[in-house]
């Protein structure tokens, strides 16, 4: 139906392989790109920061690490209202000619495009991303999906330990109640649910992923962000504004 043009967006919790090849294969790719990119929101500390990709491409070229930069900047652009988002690319460290071919090489091709309308800011070590000072992070999907299970997780055991301590002793259970309201801002603000599920950046249709233990609320913020993405047009802002000759330069 999506590919029909008989819906706008596409919400699945299902399985991420059959949901990304029926992506591909049925709605198709935006022209020009070879690879779309799991594009997820992360909370940041100064700001929201989204990571790309983080599974759906475990092996990745330079140019394809380059299209989900250009990708995630109209994404900020287009539904966050961020002008000239900053740009990084995830590394193990921050100096230039870090990392191994796939970020040398990646890093020179970033460096190229920056300039007015391109905010690239060089390398970012995967400890900085969750201060949120940086808007778009971009990695091969190996990487990501590690950095994204790995957050989860400490994210996880966090508010577990938190609990177990609060319920520990009476003291700590009426210092619990007394920042009750405080924990519930925190747990709101990195609780996955709240933001729903992750747009597959790279496919002519808005298609969002949402994780595969989703309750009502996860359902409804992935509905919402389907919603938000259909009405800022981000499918067609991707389909316009992305150059196929830097596109395939990998085929030069």
């Amino acid at each position: 139906m999506l590919k029909d043009k008989k819906g706008d967006g596409f919400v699945s919790a299902g399985n991420s392989g059959a949901f990304l090849s029926g992506a591909i294969f049925i709605v198709k790719r935006i022209t020009g790109l070879d690879r779309p990119a799991l594009a997820p929101i992360f909370p940041g500390e100064e700001g929201p920061c989204m990571v790309l990709d983080v599974g759906a491409n475990v092996d990745c070229k330079p140019i394809h690490l380059v299209n989900f930069a250009k990708m995630g900047k109209i994404y900020f652009e287009s539904i966050l209202d961020v002008k000239n988002p900053s740009i990084a690319l995830i590394n193990n460290g921050i100096e230039e000619g870090k990392g191994n071919q796939l970020t040398k090489e990646t890093f020179a091709l970033l460096n190229e495009l920056k300039g007015e309308g391109f905010n690239f800011v060089g390398n970012i070590e995967p400890r900085d991303i969750i201060q949120g000072r940086v808007n778009v992070l971009v990695c091969d999907g190996f990487v990501g999906n590690a950095i994204l299970k790995s957050t989860e997780g400490i994210a996880s055991s966090i508010f577990n330990s938190l609990k177990k301590e609060i319920n520990s002793s009476f003291k700590s259970k009426v210092g619990g109640l007394l920042l009750k309201s405080i924990f519930s801002k925190f747990k709101k603000r990195f609780d996955s649910k709240e933001q729903g599920g992750a747009i597959i950046l790279g496919i002519n249709g808005v298609c969002v992923k949402a994780h595969g233990n989703s309750d009502a609320v996860a359902i409804k913020n992935a509905i919402k962000l389907a919603a938000c993405s259909v009405e800022s047009k981000i499918i067609e802002r991707l389909n316009n504004e992305i150059s196929l000759n830097n596109i395939n330069m990998e085929k030069n």
